[in-house]
């Protein structure tokens, strides 16, 4: 019993982590479109047509932005390592000085 509770308490510490985590970069990231978009028209709050929306439908926008950007960086950055490991090397790829004889 006390197995089972402690790994429920776990879990939930961790869903609770990601919420405050997840929470705090979307305002930042709020934050900064809303200051960018004072200056110029390239803010992502004004290319979605966010601007004169509820505060309601900016936030979860922003953390939609930060739910993905935190489930979906760590997947890129892997593949980029993986592409970079099977691409061949610069000296075996075709038209190159080796490969021309």
């Amino acid at each position: 019993m006390s197995d089972i509770f402690n790994f429920v308490l776990r879990v939930l510490k961790l869903l609770i982590s990601v919420g405050f985590l997840s929470h705090w970069m979307a305002c930042i990231f709020y934050l900064v479109s809303r200051e960018c978009s004072q200056y110029t028209q390239q803010a992502w709050i004004i290319q979605e047509g966010l601007i004169d929306m509820s505060v309601y439908d900016q936030y979860i926008n922003s953390l939609y932005w930060a739910v993905t950007t935190m489930l979906t960086v760590p997947f890129l950055a892997t593949f980029s390592r993986l592409d970079t490991a099977i691409s061949p090397p610069p000296a075996a790829t075709k038209g190159s000085a080796a490969c021309s004889a």
